[in-house]
């Protein structure tokens, strides 16, 4: 098993503070922040596979993406512990360490479906959208 300190080491972007490692698809580590966007304590991510993570169709765009061997970064649809869908911009990648394969992800949410008429997350999104010009 790794350490925290080399864990740590495996992060992708820096500016999403909310990360998980797994392994064999399923979560090994998380912080406080990953649990949080997904609605779990983080002892209750630990050993949750990471396709229940995501609606089937974000999930394969994210392994599509990931086996050609480099960093992704998508936004996708994600579901909360009670089966809400909202969208997170999802870092992924996966690295070989002492061996081992370990997938890191990393996150920002943008958004929850049951807030699209909020005027605040609608400026929120314009300027999202704006920043990736």
């Amino acid at each position: 098993m790794f350490t925290n300190h080399e864990l740590v080491g495996l992060s992708t972007d820096s500016s999403f503070k909310a990360f998980a490692y797994y392994q064999k698809h399923q979560i090994i580590k998380n912080n406080s922040d990953f649990a949080r966007i997904f609605g779990y304590s983080n002892e209750e991510l630990v050993g949750t596979y990471v396709h229940n993570l995501f609606t089937l169709e974000s999930y394969n765009i994210a392994i599509k993406n990931c086996i050609k061997g480099k960093e992704t970064i998508n936004e996708l649809d994600c579901k909360h512990k009670n089966n809400s869908i909202f969208k997170c911009m999802i870092s992924h990648k996966l690295v070989n360490a002492d061996g081992q394969t370990i997938g890191v992800l990393t996150a920002k949410e943008i958004s929850r479906k049951s807030t699209s008429n909020n005027k605040q997350f609608d400026k929120y999104t314009a300027l999202f959208e704006h920043s990736l010009d």
